[in-house]
């Protein structure tokens, strides 16, 4: 019998600890989508909601054994919107987002849950068998992993405005450029 104590803390872990990080990191992802994102996603409490569901329904079929299931959520989350992903969001009329960048969102929100829940439910045998620091250890990799992908999201994020700026700052001088692999380049 699993240890009570164990899996609380493999619980915390997966859903409460993931659930900030995730959240921070999915803020980061959809913050260039900031003026668009309640049309494109109206009650984002939901998401939040879903990713304390899903981590849950991870954890578990991970530590019983039936990581088959994980599959199958995943499926059944992705089917409807497939649609959406292929032909891309058209906002209030005006804006076209590409469905490939909210699918990404979404498989980079889902990679993040699906790590959390599965990385809670390996802590589990460690903390029941007295391997503390460990445990400790383990969890860290996964936190620092995370730290690294919202530095990687905010230098890449910052790359493209600034090519962004170069451009608009660029419109009123006459100069005409464009942007290729991040660079400004003549045309």
């Amino acid at each position: 019998m699993r240890s009570i104590v164990a899996i609380s803390l493999g619980l915390v872990y997966s859903i409460l600890i993931g659930g900030q990080v995730i959240e921070i990191i999915m803020k980061k992802l959809w913050k260039p989508l900031r003026k668009e994102t309640p049309l494109i996603r109206p009650f984002g409490y939901m998401a939040v909601l879903m990713g304390i569901v899903e981590r849950c329904i991870y954890f578990f079929s991970f530590n019983l054994g039936y990581e088959e299931f994980i599959a199958i959520w995943l499926a059944l989350k992705a089917a409807p919107q497939l649609r959406n992903w292929e032909k891309g969001f058209e906002v209030a009329g005006y804006k076209e987002i590409s469905g490939r960048v909210i699918y990404n969102i979404f498989l980079i929100g889902n990679g993040l849950s699906i790590g959390f829940a599965v990385m809670g439910a390996n802590l589990v045998p460690l903390i029941e068998s007295g391997h503390y620091l460990q445990s400790v250890i383990l969890a860290s990799y996964l936190l620092g992993g995370c730290v690294f992908l919202w530095l990687l999201i905010h230098f890449l994020q910052k790359r493209d405005k600034t090519c962004e700026d170069i451009l608009q700052a660029n419109e009123g001088s006459g100069y005409r450029g464009a942007v290729k692999h991040g660079e400004l380049i003549r045309i």
